[in-house]
């Protein structure tokens, strides 16, 4: 009897032992996994903190590029027209051939001596070459925009602010401010649009802003000369639109990657990427019409009203087979809200 209970005492002396130095072993290997995996969690989050770095300064390099070369066009501009508007002051150098332009004799009944047939198409290539500088610093000012502005909404760092924004003035500064640009393409640039229906737009400023030059600069880009764009904006206190069309002839219809000026790579989709997030930041609504070359919509709903509702609407896919790209679902939260979406007929 003695011996059996020694025997059991042994055993369990032994398994006691067993289970102490499993569970040091179980406790170390334990401790080595999470600190590998803290190690690991650290450089992985210190490569993407460094990516990220990398990203930005190469954004902020790429933005500065764009912005220097836009700025040193303008000032080559602005050189360029005091120059020869002081000359144009002065007088031009009169030269042997100009003497009978200055009054010392010649024949003055042949009717427009050459040399001023030569000034007059010197003055006009110049004056074409510097409209085309400026239309192309400005277009370079509006690609940083909506390369910045796509980039954050990429990194998901945009939110609507909450303001009273007249649509109808933002768009028209900016056909305004892109007349140059539609000068140097031929291309006749016409605004309609009345700013009291639209100041009741909920949104960002800037954003709003950006859209509408994203929408022009596009139409710009893609028309051809002899063609015109027409920016308008309408609305009844309710909702508000905007609507850039081509008019015919001379537009170009999207496809591949050539776009504008046919340069390889410059993708479309971003601008109308772009176009459309803006849109949906701020509740509205982006339509292409089909069978069309050139007609986009955004429509905004109102910041008061009984419309108001609508920002906290989720966001349905356009439903192009009905209504002609009218986004159907749309249609149908709003009779459930109990509004009604007015949709211009264009």
């Amino acid at each position: 009897m003695v011996g059996a209970v020694a025997c059991v005492s042994a055993a369990a002396a032994a398994s006691g032992q067993a289970w102490g130095a499993g569970a040091v072993g179980a406790s170390a290997l334990v401790v080595a996994v999470v600190v590998v995996g803290v190690a690991v969690v650290e450089r992985l989050i210190r490569d993407l903190h460094v990516r990220e770095v990398h990203r930005e300064f190469m954004l902020e390099q790429v933005l500065d590029e764009l912005r220097s070369r836009a700025t040193a066009v303008t000032l080559a501009v602005g050189m360029f027209r005091r120059r020869w508007a002081g000359r144009g002051a002065g007088g031009a150098p009169t030269g042997p051939s100009e003497e009978g332009l200055a009054g010392g004799g010649g024949d003055r009944t042949g009717g427009p001596q050459p040399v001023v047939v030569a000034l007059r198409d010197e003055t006009r290539l110049r004056e074409q070459a510097l409209a085309t500088l400026e239309a192309e610093a400005e277009l370079l000012r509006v690609d940083a925009l909506e390369l910045a502005a796509w980039l954050r909404f990429e990194a998901g760092r945009v939110t609507g602010e909450r303001e009273r924004v007249d649509l109808a003035a933002l768009a028209e500064r900016c056909s305004r401010r892109l007349a140059v640009a539609a000068l140097a393409r031929q291309v006749q640039l016409r605004y309609r649009g009345a700013a009291g229906p639209a100041t009741v737009v909920l949104g960002d400023r800037a954003l709003l802003e950006l859209l509408c030059l994203t929408l022009v600069a596009a139409a710009i880009d893609r028309a051809l000369p002899g063609s015109g764009v027409q920016v308008e904006v309408w609305g009844d206190g309710g909702g508000v639109g905007l609507e850039v069309a081509g008019e015919a002839p001379g537009l170009r219809r999207s496809g591949g990657r050539t776009w504008g000026r046919n340069l390889p790579g410059a993708a479309p989709e971003m601008r109308v990427d772009l176009a459309r997030r803006i849109a949906r930041l701020h509740g509205g609504e982006w339509c292409v019409v089909p069978d069309h070359p050139l007609r986009w919509r955004v429509l905004l709903p109102a910041a008061h009203g009984p419309f108001a509702g609508l920002r906290l609407l989720p966001f349905p896919g356009p439903d192009r087979a009905a209504g002609g790209g009218r986004p159907a679902g749309r249609d149908a939260a709003v009779q459930a809200a109990g509004g009604r979406w007015a949709w211009p007929a264009r």
